[in-house]
């Protein structure tokens, strides 16, 4: 079983999750939470986030989790985004070491 670290509100991730995590172990946390300590007890291995969070973005996160020796995989998710290759290579640049890849989700009030 693979073992998913969540990174921002838990309201907005229990409305966004509620299949995307099955078979894996999930745990919930701020940002503020992400620690040497937590990637340890947790040994994730991915890390999942929004784009933009209430207090952080992926770039931030992205550069904490390299600073920390993070060697999983860095998901963020974000709806509507015009030009996701962009995001992808900017967070790239700022932390090289980090696999990181944005999910690009379609813009849902342009489905209906």
């Amino acid at each position: 079983m693979s073992t998913v670290l969540c990174v921002g509100d838990l309201d907005v991730w229990v409305e966004a999750l509620r299949s995307a995590a099955a078979g894996a172990e999930a745990h919930f946390v701020s940002f503020s939470d992400v620690s040497d300590t937590l990637l340890d007890n947790v040994m994730p291995d991915t890390v999942m986030s929004p784009l933009l969070g209430a207090n952080f973005d992926a770039t931030d996160l992205a550069r904490r989790l390299q600073g920390l020796g993070f060697s999983g995989r860095y998901l963020a998710i974000a709806e509507g985004v015009p030009a996701p290759n962009i995001i992808e290579k900017e967070v790239r640049m700022a932390a090289p070491l980090v696999d990181f890849d944005l999910i690009a989700l379609p813009d849902r009030s342009k489905l209906n």
